[in-house]
């Protein structure tokens, strides 16, 4: 597993131009910075509200994966939908967290290697969550189509 001073330190050297580049871009001096993702600098530490910034600017969140997935979280990007409905990005919103509670129920059983009845039904319970979110958004993506005129007979087609 990555470090988080790995993840950060990464983060300024992928930038293109390098930590140079990224510190001027955050009207930053770039020793401070560069001492800051320095994983070996252990006198210049990076608060929390710089971190964001320097993800959003750098557009690397590596170091906040590594963050989610040491405390145990697992973290994504929320599509970005052109056009979409706040509707639409609600529903989304929603299928990710019901997912997370699906994750949770099957990992929760699974703690002790075995599933009781109550367990299971809570990961089915969570599972049918799932499926009614998902369903959601697919009803979200276009709209009904629109109902078929009844089909005639072949008698009445060839009278």
């Amino acid at each position: 597993m990555q470090t988080l001073t790995d993840a950060m330190y990464l983060m300024g050297d992928r930038y293109p131009g390098g930590v140079p580049a990224l510190a001027q871009r955050l009207d930053r001096s770039k020793h401070t910075l560069q001492n800051e993702l320095n994983p070996n600098c252990t006198n210049a530490k990076m608060g929390a509200v710089d971190l964001l910034r320097t993800m959003q600017f750098a557009n690397d969140f590596s170091p906040l994966m590594v963050m989610a997935e040491a405390c145990g979280f697992f973290a994504m990007k929320m599509p970005e939908v052109e056009g979409g409905s706040d509707d639409l990005m609600v529903q989304m919103t929603r299928m990710v967290d019901e997912l997370g509670q699906l994750m949770r129920a099957i990992s929760e059983g699974a703690a002790d290697g075995s599933f009781t009845p109550n367990e299971m039904r809570r990961v089915h319970r969570e599972v049918g969550d799932l499926f009614g979110v998902v369903n959601r958004c697919v009803g979200h993506l276009a709209p009904e189509p629109a109902a078929e005129a009844p089909r005639k007979a072949l008698h009445e087609v060839a009278a």
